[in-house]
């Protein structure tokens, strides 16, 4: 075992290997002349014990230098040979692409297992697919298995042949990089065999003769037997190592048995000649060295990198290309790629257009400047803004980042310790071999002390009892630190069988009832319903809670779904197009439907179904201006014409109930039927959907229904203390967006029909290209910056959300009406969906729901406590925004401002042509007004000046309303402008021209 202590490493540069000629000084000089102070103090202030940078700019080396230590006594030079880790991939990107040119494989075509028949998967359809393209891109669904190989004394083609025995994720490719070090090692292992030599051989013949690489090789034993090589270093804290504290590592003897993956070592001027050759496509001194049409398909974008929001002057999407990282810096076009084994540390950047290739290459483990430096430097060579102080400030953000997490995962994902829970056998019953088909053998001893100690490999610990049969260890070795936890298993008879290092889905579905049921009464709902459906089995499907006061909410329960009726609605429209009755994105939907006109008749003629599905109108939410109107729809539609709005489409998302109702009475109008005839024909019929429909009134004639429930705060709503709502007996106008109700089993069936794109047992019977235009891409969502684990942009289709979760693609959408709240969920590639039903409107717990699920039967690293953390969270902002919301727009009251006119010159109609009529009346008591829109009604209590506040309160709204009345030059009273609750603007309601007496004797009192 190493020893950790304190390594005192004085500051020393090695000398510089550049000519200090005329040619410098049209490299920006005055940068280079700098350069070495500046690198030596970010060495020192980044905790690096040694590195070495190299830039090469128009063909020129302008400037190689080392600086610090490559071990506890010699310099670390521009000779000095480090491992570069996983700019190895490249290599061997290149080196297949070697084969390519000569005949031998083929990038896209043939699968990999015909050159390598012991590569095979437990899914032989999936093995059959997977290409070097797929593997080197990153695109195979293959979970990460690095600790199964680490220190493997096993060969390659074993350890290859047992990847067979791993349970995948997913069947499909992943639609983002899944990267994978092991799937490297089989493509390398593919190429070796094809060309009748080692791994090793086939670099050097391929790669590192050809660019006369002679410092170059594979292993660390190699290395080692170079004169000038560096020791690998590594620290416990970014305080010590900037202190210059470090552990030093090992030269290890047992070979590396994932080598394609990240073996090769250089120094930094052979790291920078590579990726000069790579940048000339293949050529080195005028000479094509590697075949060029090869080299251009390594650097073509063949995958997409998931990353959290990215930095300013940074593409906004990330790709791969084989083996390299496809990017732009301020738009300058910029491919890269870095790596990190036990000890070291490398990049190298170039970038084409400017003719600039930097290297870097340290000794440590953990440090973020071999990141950034490319981009300081690009700043200076090419004199680009300065944007970001990438040297000091960026950088030690991000290592100390980098620091903690490393600390997290040593720690483990190890639960909370329950005390007082002893072992159930003896310390002898749990001594012996335990094997696992991947990893291989763990032997569990008995220690003189009476302990437990185990060894898997090389690697060891003592294991002290946690609680229960579970067991915790600490390996430390320098090349893998960190916590482990053995649960031991009993078996029939009564002895131990196995152990698991990880909860199986077994165990978490066994779980999920008692998680739910404490999530809902914790959560403030008063009853729900969940169905889980993965690789086409129901796993899961029930009801908690109450659907009314009295009766339980079942999986069979029905209950409003909301806005995932959008969906529908697309679906539908869908298989008009598929019969050729409209299409997507060419006819104006004014053609299908006349009524529909708005006041820009261009702009009327442009849109279509796609923009209207997919939100890119421009049109103002004015959900008010319907809410329990009962003109028949089409004149509603017809009103819009009123409205004012930008004559441009909308570049993000705009969220429109309104125009989804336009796009769902279009289509019904095509179809020659209802809406509601329109999806039943369309859509719940082929689908067997039985216990689906819409409508309310409709939902309250079902047996088993649930009734809608609100609370007026998060801590009433947890403690049971609820309103309950009707079934509103006035058609909802905007059915399209929001009018569908059905149980959570028929909703998960409904999204596995569309992750399998219009597939139900093996039957098509939606129109499968259809399917895939409503989940292709339309539009985006303006988000502020998003959580971790998900993609930095939020996609919409036609009715869907889309998204990524930890790489896994996810689509999804969620819907809440008065008392209702909803979502459904599906996984593509790991053929999972998830839906969730509720009777309460204010409830985070459907939308995260599915992540927590996720992580769970998905065996993905859970980053967020998503059931007692996130999700109370959000519920309770979401219930304060409300709040807010009902409030209203209202501005502060100036005292002793009072109205201008007799309350009876205010009685009277006043219209919009799109809200409809207000009526004010005068109360019995002559004191105050009334206001009445459609079915609600308020008391007007004055406010200050010509402005009058009341306050709505009805089931399905409630919230403030805010009248200003104006006085014309004839001093009547003319109009008033309304904020209606929620609403942000304000809507001019003109006064019907009515004369004062009669308005006075007719105008209805109010009690």
């Amino acid at each position: 075992m190493p020893k950790r202590g304190s390594i005192s490493f004085v500051r020393s540069t090695s000398s510089s290997s550049i000519n200090k000629d005329a040619s410098v000084a049209n490299h920006s000089s005055d940068f280079l002349t700098n350069l070495p102070a500046i690198l030596e103090k970010a060495r020192v202030d980044g905790g690096i014990p040694g590195m070495s940078v190299a830039i090469l700019h128009q063909g020129e080396l302008i400037f190689a230098q080392g600086f610090g230590k490559r071990n506890q006594i010699d310099p670390f030079t521009e000779e000095t040979v480090s491992q570069i880790a996983s700019l190895t991939k490249a290599f061997t990107a290149t080196a297949i692409g070697e084969l390519v040119a000569e005949g031998r494989v083929d990038w896209d075509k043939t699968p990999v297992s015909q050159y390598l028949p012991e590569f095979q998967l437990k899914d032989p359809v999936l093995t059959s697919q997977l290409t070097f393209a797929d593997m080197l891109a990153h695109r195979t669904p293959v979970p990460p298995l690095d600790m199964a190989w680490f220190r493997n004394e096993e060969s390659t083609r074993t350890l290859i042949k047992q990847l067979r025995y791993i349970d995948l994720p997913s069947s499909k490719l992943s639609p983002t990089i899944n990267y994978n070090n092991i799937i490297y090692a089989v493509a390398g292992e593919a190429a070796a065999n094809v060309a009748g030599m080692s791994y090793a051989d086939l670099i050097k013949t391929k790669v590192l003769e050809p660019l006369g690489l002679k410092d170059a090789g594979l292993s660390h034993p190699e290395m080692a037997r170079k004169p000038n090589y560096a020791m690998p270093y590594d620290a416990a804290t970014y305080e010590d190592a900037r202190n210059g504290i470090y552990e030093e590592g090992y030269i290890d003897e047992i070979p590396m048995a994932d080598a394609p993956a990240g073996d090769i070592y250089m120094n930094v001027v052979d790291l920078a000649k590579w990726g000069r050759v790579i940048l000339k496509e293949g050529e080195l001194d005028g000479k094509q060295v590697l075949n060029k049409e090869s080299v251009q398909e390594t650097l073509k974008s063949h995958n997409i990198v998931q990353l959290p929001q990215r930095r300013p002057g940074l593409a906004p999407t990330l790709g791969y290309g084989l083996g390299w990282l496809l990017d732009s810096y301020k738009g300058h076009a910029c491919i890269q790629h870095g790596g990190c084994n036990a000890g070291y540390r490398s990049y190298l950047a170039f970038y084409p257009d400017d003719d600039l290739v930097i290297a870097h290459l340290a000794n440590i483990y953990i440090t973020e400047l071999t990141t950034n430096l490319q981009y300081y430097i690009a700043d200076g060579i090419l004199g680009l803004p300065k944007t970001e102080d990438w040297i000091n400030e960026v950088t030690h953000e991000m290592t100390q980042a980098t620091y903690d997490v490393f600390a997290m995962a040593r720690e483990g994902d190890i639960p909370d310790r329950i005390e007082g829970k002893p072992h159930s056998h003896e310390p002898i019953d749990y001594v012996g071999e335990y094997t696992h088909p991947m990893v291989g053998k763990v032997v569990v001893t008995l220690q003189e002390d009476g302990s437990l100690f185990m060894k898997v490999r090389t690697l060891e610990s003592k294991l002290e009892h946690y609680h229960y049969d579970s067991f915790k260890g600490y390996v430390h070795d320098f090349t893998s630190k960190g916590s482990m936890l053995l649960t031991f298993q009993t078996g029939g008879k009564g002895d131990i069988t196995a152990f698991e290092m990880a909860s199986s889905p077994g165990e978490f579905l066994n779980n999920l009832p008692a998680v739910l049921e404490k999530a809902r009464a914790d959560g403030g709902i008063p009853g729900m319903s969940v169905a889980i459906l993965h690789k086409g089995e129901l796993i899961f499907a029930q009801g908690f809670g109450k659907r009314n006061r009295n009766d339980p909410f079942t999986k069979e329960t029905v209950s409003h779904i909301a806005s995932v009726s959008k969906a529908f609605t697309a679906t539908a429209i869908g298989e008009l197009v598929a019969e050729g009755k409209v299409d997507w994105d060419k006819t104006p939907v004014s053609h299908y439907l006349p009524e529909f006109q708005l006041k820009d008749p261009v702009l009327t003629a442009q849109l279509t179904f796609a923009d209207l599905l997919s939100h890119r109108t421009p049109v103002p939410q004015a959900d008010m201006a319907w809410f329990r109107n009962e003109l028949p729809v089409r004149v509603l539609i017809n009103q819009l014409k009123h409205l004012d709005m930008p004559s441009k489409m909308s570049p993000f998302v705009n969220y429109n109930n309104l125009i989804y109702a336009v796009a769902g009475e279009a289509a019904a109008k095509v179809a020659g039927m209802s809406y509601a005839e329109l999806i039943e024909t369309k859509i719940f019929d082929p689908l067997g959907l039985k216990d689906a429909g819409l409508s309310l009134p409709e939902m309250e004639r079902r047996a088993n229904y649930a009734m809608p429930y609100e609370a007026s705060s998060y801590e009433e709503a947890k403690k049971g203390v609820f309103e309950e709502g009707y079934m509103d007996k006035i058609p909802m106008a905007d059915a399209p967006a929001g009018d569908i109700y059905m149980n959570v089993l028929d909703l998960a069936k409904w999204g596995s029909v569309i992750m399998k794109e219009g597939e139900l047992n093996g039957k098509q019977v939606l129109n499968k290209e259809s399917i895939q235009e409503t989940l292709k891409t339309h539009n985006c969502s303006p988000l502020s910056q998003r959580r971790r684990d998900f993609a930095p942009t939020l996609g919409y289709g036609l009715g869907w959300m889309l998204d990524t979760y930890k790489g896994h693609t996810c689509i999804q959408h969620g819907g809440g009406n008065p008392g209702y709240r909803s979502n459904l969920a599906f996984y593509p590639d790991d053929d999972l969906v998830v839906a969730c039903l509720t009777n309460v409107n204010i409830t985070d717990l459907p939308s995260k729901l599915s992540f927590y699920i996720a992580d769970g039967l998905l065996g993905l690293h859970k980053t967020d406590d998503w059931i007692d953390v996130i999700i109370p969270k959000k519920t309770q902002e979401t219930y304060e925004a409300y709040a807010m919301m009902r409030k209203g727009n209202i501005p502060e009251r100036v005292e002793n401002k009072p109205h201008a006119h007799e309350l009876t010159d205010y009685i009277g109609e006043y219209t919009h042509p799109v809200y409809g009529t207000i009526f004010i009346t005068l109360q019995e008591d002559g004191k105050r007004l009334h206001m009445k829109l459609r079915t609600l009604g308020s008391q007007l209590e004055h406010h200050h000046f010509e402005s009058f506040k009341g306050r709505v309160h009805d089931f399905t709204l409630k919230g403030n309303v805010f009248l200003t009345f104006t006085t014309g030059a004839n001093g009547n009273v003319q109009a008033a402008e309304v904020i209606l609750l929620s609403d942000r603007a304000l809507w001019t309601f003109k006064k019907a021209d009515i004369p004062k007496a009669a308005a006075a004797h007719a105008a209805p009192k109010e009690g």
